[in-house]
């Protein structure tokens, strides 16, 4: 992915888009680079001009739960894999991430 330079109400700021799991529909997120501050969230509501296009996951895997409830299992452009399951919402891992190698 190549760097975008977003001008915000608050400045101007360069890196390279990315995603996070916890980021909600109203932000994006940008790797910056910068030893101490290697990301930044930024509120949609707070840019000036076009919104840049955010990389979207690539790849998602539904699989079965072992009681049934189905999950998605994402594997993120860059760096990160997240899965909508209640064990990895707290301990950042799970047995549903074994389905992705």
């Amino acid at each position: 992915m190549s760097e975008v330079t977003i001008q915000t109400i608050h400045g101007t700021f360069t890196g390279t888009l990315t995603t996070l799991p916890w980021l909600n529909g109203n932000q994006i997120a940008m790797r910056t680079n910068i030893k101490d501050f290697p990301v930044r969230v930024i509120d949609k509501s707070n840019i000036l001009g076009n919104i840049p296009k955010v990389p979207s996951a690539i790849k998602k895997i539904t699989v079965a739960g072992s009681k049934g409830n189905v999950y998605t299992v994402s594997i993120k452009s860059g760096k990160g894999i997240h899965c909508t399951c209640p064990a990895f919402t707290f301990r950042h891992n799970c047995k549903h991430l074994g389905v992705t190698a």
